[in-house]
């Protein structure tokens, strides 16, 4: 519940910082007619609570547009963010007993530069598609009818063959890696050996949801990929933290093979000086 409020907070303070009008634009629609104050209303705190929780559901939902509309790029590497740091809270408390906030905290650096790459990759990929549609119109190889199938269908075909490994390559394998101390030379390593497991999790994941995400407006499919990205999350946070500790068992093992071949062999022990090894021949008896 930590969590949820701290992101509640992290918007409320946002969608005030961008604009002031989404406040205004609610309140003034209601008249004290329309929505009493909390102190007239039976139930006391009760009352109040849902008084303001209805407040919410209209103020939230207005800021958050207001925020695509005029900084949508920060808006959803915020919402990125927010979301993978909530995947990692819960694949945390699946798997442990104890929280880790560093690790928190890293998976929320990830999810920023998430949210940014997704963003252009959305935004050029309607592009390519809209073209690949006028191309296929223009020619006659597609009818109307099926326009919006055959843009949903590219669109996944694209996300799957040169999103996500460029995505998963480059960002979501290496970042978190780096940021826990792996090594640049282990980086391929870990590359070669997640990202198979991290492309069959999407395919199994993300193409049901990319039905919804490629079917919606442009400027809410990183808000919608964010809300699915908390279970993702989850399943990158639990391959990351087991590969880690794998390499991090064979580093250990690496360390203790290096020690004992940097140390020295074990020397004889030197008889005194003026001692030698009693080797002479015993005594014939006369």
């Amino acid at each position: 519940m930590k969590v949820f409020a701290v992101i509640h907070l992290i918007f409320f303070v946002w969608g005030n910082a961008v604009s002031a009008e989404a406040f205004t634009t609610t309140t003034t629609t209601t008249t004290p007619q329309d929505s009493p104050h909390p102190a007239t209303t039976t139930g006391g705190s009760r009352g109040a609570l849902q008084h303001y929780t209805q407040r919410a559901t209209k103020w939230i939902p207005a800021a958050y547009a207001q925020c695509v509309t005029h900084r949508h790029l920060a808006t959803e590497c915020l919402t990125s963010g927010c979301m993978a740091g909530l995947g990692d809270y819960l694949a945390q408390r699946k798997s442990q007993k104890s929280w880790n906030p560093r690790r928190s905290l890293h998976f929320i650096l990830k999810g920023f530069g998430e949210g940014l790459m997704w963003s252009l990759w959305y935004h050029q990929a309607e592009k390519w598609v809209a073209s690949m549609t006028q191309v296929a119109l223009s020619n006659g190889w597609l009818a109307l009818s099926l326009v919006a199938v055959f843009r949903t269908v590219v669109s996944i075909v694209l996300d799957f063959t040169v999103a996500c490994p460029l995505v998963y390559g480059l960002w979501d394998i290496p970042f978190p890696a780096l940021l826990a101390g792996t090594p640049w030379r282990e980086i391929p390593r870990q590359i070669r050996t997640k990202l198979g497991e991290m492309m069959l999790a999407s395919l199994k994941l993300w193409t049901p949801v990319n039905v919804l995400i490629y079917n919606v407006p442009l400027e809410y499919r990183v808000f919608l990929m964010s809300t699915a990205d908390v279970f993702w999350q989850s399943i990158v946070s639990s391959i990351s933290s087991r590969q880690l500790s794998v390499l991090s068992r064979d580093g250990e093992q690496q360390q203790k093979q290096q020690q004992q071949q940097q140390s020295p062999p074990e020397q004889k022990h030197s008889l005194p000086a003026g001692r030698t090894p009693n080797t002479a021949a015993p005594i014939k008896p006369a």
